[in-house]
């Protein structure tokens, strides 16, 4: 499988400049079935081993890139409004998230053992951020790009089913993952 998604942000905009505003990320996955292909041990009823890569974007909250007025509480009646609490960014990027997958789905003795690994890698970056300053600012918040986080494992799902009738299966799995 191959994607492809372009996705345009008007919360990036600013009255300046739309250069931020566009994002692309693609994704691609395949799987193989090993046991369609290779005469495995009898004691192995299928196995499977999947891939995948992908990027995704995300955007901001609105706002976040020029100032506004925001509307505060009405004083007799009639509306007011009021600089808003944070200083914004008008090189606000978009964030970013890279990552990637590789597993294997083995079942074993006609189903009744099956074995899911999986590892996976995942990198967040650009990230938007709405860091604390001093309230002698005049703000509370500045909007910044920063940071890249990294999360990998590994995740494994055994399952055993000891009992399957006719009328009956009685299936249990155990998840572990790190």
């Amino acid at each position: 499988d191959v994607t492809g998604r372009n996705d345009w942000s008007s919360a990036l905009a600013t009255p300046t400049s739309t250069d931020n505003v566009s994002f692309f990320y693609p994704s691609v996955s395949a799987s193989f079935v090993v046991s369609n292909v290779f005469d495995l041990p009898e004691v192995v009823s299928f196995a499977k081993v999947r891939a995948s890569w992908a990027q995704v974007g995300n955007d901001t909250n609105p706002y976040e890139t020029v100032g506004v007025f925001q509307p505060q509480t009405p004083y007799n009646g009639q509306p007011t409004f009021g600089d808003q609490t944070f200083i914004p960014n008008s090189n606000l990027l978009p964030e970013q998230t890279t990552s990637y997958e590789i597993g294997a789905d083995v079942r074993f003795f006609k189903d009744r053992l099956n074995v899911d690994v999986t590892y996976y890698d995942a990198l967040i970056e650009n990230q938007i951020l709405s860091l604390p300053i001093a309230l002698s600012s005049g703000y509370t918040q500045q909007v910044r790009n920063g940071g890249a986080v990294r999360s990998k494992g590994v995740e494994i799902v055994v399952g055993v089913s000891p009992i399957r009738t006719k009328d009956f299966n009685w299936s249990a799995f155990v998840n572990f993952s790190r």
